[in-house]
């Protein structure tokens, strides 16, 4: 989860807040993830899923979808799952560092 969603406090109230995964993807831009090849399995695993499928479902619900890589089309989706759905900003980057 600290992946797509970073916790902080706010006058004393737990708040989740979107990560800089997530940001990259809304804003579209880079995003450097470094010692890729040190990074746990299910990190690896989401970013995996969005480079090669251009999709990731977060653990909110929220599914990011890459219309230039993913099979599936927006019309595929039911009306409440369109609520759900963000659009992989088409400037968006990841850069993998690895030793």
């Amino acid at each position: 989860q600290a992946l797509t969603l970073l916790p902080s406090l706010d006058r004393g109230v737990v708040v989740y807040e979107d990560s800089p995964l997530v940001k990259a993807l809304e804003h579209g831009r880079v995003l450097v993830v470094d010692e890729f090849d040190k990074a746990p399995a299910e990190v690896v695993c989401i970013l995996k899923s969005l480079l090669e499928d251009g999709e990731v479902i977060l653990a909110d619900g929220r599914r990011f979808v890459d219309s230039r890589r993913s099979r599936l089309r927006i019309e595929d989706f039911t009306q409440e799952e369109h609520l759900h759905i963000a659009h992989v900003h088409p400037d968006f980057r990841l850069i993998a560092l690895a030793n």
